[in-house]
């Protein structure tokens, strides 16, 4: 019989490391809705979240109704200090670093897990900053999670995330 052993417990078993704060930590949960009046426009930005840059996420839930013939959707990271009244796309630190190309146009979405859609299993305790492709953490405390249209919806409907992690 083989015992193997995950990082968590290699770092309990090496006195001399201690296991970094949020890779075992209470998880938060921050749940978002947007209830879009009309059809959402080409780089138009939902904003569903603010997350401490130095979260690590381990689950992004999403719901959407159907919003028509066409759209698609980007989930990424907006820097949280931004102006959110003059905030464009291409403020983005990165539109599509968790998610991409989310067809909300086929059919209504129930609890599609969207987390390791861009970025697989190995960056399960990265922190958000190291998922959104920065070399080092940024000045600022916290992010932005946002849907950015990569493609214009023909209908209006609501989107709900539950986006959750750890600090």
């Amino acid at each position: 019989m083989t015992v193997t052993q995950s990082n968590l417990i290699t770092n309990r078993e090496d006195k001399s490391n201690q296991i970094p704060r949020g890779e075992q930590a209470h998880i938060r949960c921050a749940l978002a809705h947007y209830e879009a009046a009309g059809a959402i426009a080409d780089d138009d930005i939902v904003l569903l979240a603010e997350i401490p840059v130095d979260a690590r996420i381990s689950s992004i839930r999403f719901w959407s109704d159907d919003l028509g013939t066409t759209g698609e959707l980007n989930l990424g990271f907006y820097a949280g200090k931004a102006d959110i009244a003059s905030l464009v796309a291409g403020d983005a630190v990165d539109e599509d670093a968790l998610a991409t190309a989310i067809d909300v146009n086929a059919a209504a979405l129930a609890d599609v897990e969207l987390r390791f859609e861009a970025k697989d299993l190995s960056t399960i305790s990265d922190t958000a900053w190291e998922l959104a492709g920065l070399a080092s953490r940024p000045s600022y405390g916290t992010f932005l999670i946002a849907l950015t249209a990569s493609e214009a919806t023909t209908a209006a409907g609501g989107i709900a995330t539950a986006i959750y992690y750890t600090e």
